[in-house]
């Protein structure tokens, strides 16, 4: 679907009430959006504005005021730049272009001998303007086209966290499982479609990245270190997202091994609820030691984690299309007390939700 024409349909009252409300929808999703379609608004309403009478004469006032040289006619100029922006500048340019044919004959009838060169730039620089603005506006209705949520409920939920700055993600395999939409949903609210690129299924895991190329997480870096090894009786806290919001837990390490002697995995002293699976596990300095994996159900606070070697032989065996490092190899925050830290993590840590 064009877009930039439902755009210039709907300033133009041309949309039936069900087109209407659909197109309104799609803008309230997207603040940049609205803000374009605030703009061309002003711009259609400035060119209406511009055939009033008394505006004609205003501007012909300021022309006669600003030049002081008489020129050649700019007749046959302006109708080559017409033909040359005609198709190219879409909708949007259009408009640019019938505003500066009425610039034209205001110019002609007026005062005909007015420096063609200089007309020509000013509307040269008007759809050069206009068109960067559509470009922008297509790219930003792409956004929420891609990233629409189905108008049905999701199948299941969990928490994902970021493995690097520009999209990738990791969670547990079977919170995605049986979904063919996945979206993962940042501390803004707004939801954004992903694809897997990488499963694990003896160890249920998968790595996610989001559909939107040019998408990061923060302008800073992932905040945590991948460590290899946890210990027993120490210290860990992690968050998730079991409801809407995220939720904070801590506990510590109970057993270095999982249920029934796993080596893959540790077993915690924490609480855990629906929603909190793939959650990261984090030490008192930030260091990630695991994934939560499953509770036990015949105990409220004993939780397994899957362990981060297990994590780094994925992440090791992923191929990504950027220079991404997914071994996240810095900490920037052992040294910050805990809400500080809670803080850091907020951009990294999301609620993910899939769909049939």
């Amino acid at each position: 679907m064009d877009y930039i024409v439902e755009i210039e349909s709907y300033l133009r009252n041309e949309m039936t009430e069900k087109e209407k409300e659909s197109f309104e929808l799609l803008v309230a999703k997207n603040d940049d959006l609205a803000k374009e379609l605030a703009e061309y608004k002003e711009l259609f309403s400035q060119f209406q504005h511009a055939k009033n009478d008394a505006f004609v004469k205003k501007q012909i006032r300021i022309i006669q005021e600003q030049e002081s040289r008489n020129t050649k006619n700019i007749s046959g100029g302006l109708r080559k730049y017409v033909n040359k922006y005609w198709r190219t500048a879409g909708i949007a340019a259009t408009v640019a272009i019938l505003a500066s044919v009425g610039t034209y004959y205001l110019a002609e009838n007026t005062f005909a001998h007015k420096d063609e060169k200089r007309i020509l730039q000013l509307v040269n620089k008007e759809v050069r303007e206009i068109k960067t603005k559509q470009v922008r506006l297509q790219n930003d209705i792409n956004k929420v086209k891609l990233n629409a949520l189905p108008n049905y409920p999701h199948k299941g939920s969990g928490t994902a966290f970021a493995i690097s700055n520009d999209g990738y993600a990791i969670t547990n395999l079977h919170v995605i499982k049986g979904g063919k939409k996945v979206f993962l949903f940042t501390k803004d609210g707004k939801a954004h479609k992903c694809k897997i690129i990488k499963k694990d299924v003896a160890n249920d895991l998968a790595v996610l990245k989001l559909l939107d190329s040019n998408f990061t997480f923060s302008n800073k870096k992932v905040p945590y270190k991948l460590h290899t090894k946890a210990e027993l009786a120490q210290r860990i806290f992690t968050l998730g997202y079991p409801k809407n919001e995220v939720v904070y837990n801590e506990g510590y390490v109970s057993s270095l091994n999982g249920k029934n002697s796993d080596s893959t995995k540790f077993q915690l002293e924490l609480p855990s609820s629906p929603g909190v699976s793939g959650a990261p596990v984090l030490d008192e300095n930030g260091n990630l030691i695991g994934i939560i994996n499953s509770k036990q159900s015949i105990s409220k606070g004993i939780t397994y984690a899957i362990k981060s070697e297990v994590v780094k032989q994925l992440l090791d065996s992923v191929e990504t299309t950027s220079a991404s490092n997914l071994l996240m190899p810095s900490n920037s925050f052992s040294s910050k007390n805990r809400t500080a830290q809670i803080k850091s993590l907020n951009d990294f840590i999301f609620s993910v939700k899939v769909y049939k």
